[in-house]
């Protein structure tokens, strides 16, 4: 969608977290978009290592996993003109999270089904493994891109794994609905 062939991070500000269900206004954004992810929260600190990460090891240390809309504002980004590090110096437009109910205990994350509805109508579908193989997959490849500062991740730190469905960007106040079979569902309203 972007144009970028890596991922890209940003940061989630604690004060910008939200439950389910969240009431946004538009008018606080300057084009409000809708990412369908994956969260984790660490259970423990991931400290600096000369050694990457395994997968066994990343999963040891997720506490909790939530269906999630992560909320970007693109301020009517030009797409064709993009590039990485206008991305990044952006913090990855992060303009905050909706999280669903955090499960303590949950299906392998690459085989999970994720239905977006807008107002009740289906708007995309994707599965896990449409994230880099994976949300702890994708989770992985962030904590082995930050293993060389002092502490890559914090425990009760959020992470977003990566969108499962491409990004929605409201035109019109509507309810957007993101069902995860096997790991619940997060609801947002949108308010023009």
């Amino acid at each position: 969608m972007c144009g970028i062939d890596c991922p890209v991070s940003g940061v989630i500000l604690s004060d910008s977290t939200l439950e389910t269900p969240a009431y946004l206004d538009a008018a606080s954004y300057g084009r409000l978009g809708l990412e369908f992810e994956v969260a984790v929260r660490m259970s423990k600190d991931l400290r600096r290592t000369n050694k990457e990460f395994t997968l066994t090891e990343i999963e040891l240390s997720v506490d909790a996993v939530c269906a999630a809309i992560e909320l970007v504002d693109d301020r009517g980004c030009d797409y064709g003109s993009l590039d990485a590090f206008s991305l990044v110096a952006d913090n990855s437009w992060n303009a905050g999270l909706v999280c669903g109910t955090w499960k303590r205990e949950w299906p392998a994350l690459e085989t999970l089904e994720g239905i977006v509805r807008a107002d009740g109508s289906e708007v995309g579908r994707g599965f896990g493994h449409d994230v880099l193989g994976g949300p702890l997959i994708a989770l992985s490849w962030f904590a082995n891109r930050a293993r060389e500062g002092e502490t890559v991740l914090r425990a009760g730190e959020i992470v977003t794994t990566g969108n499962l469905i491409r990004t929605q960007f409201p035109t019109a106040a509507s309810r957007y609905q993101f069902d995860i079979k096997g790991l619940g569902s997060v609801t947002c309203e949108v308010m023009f």
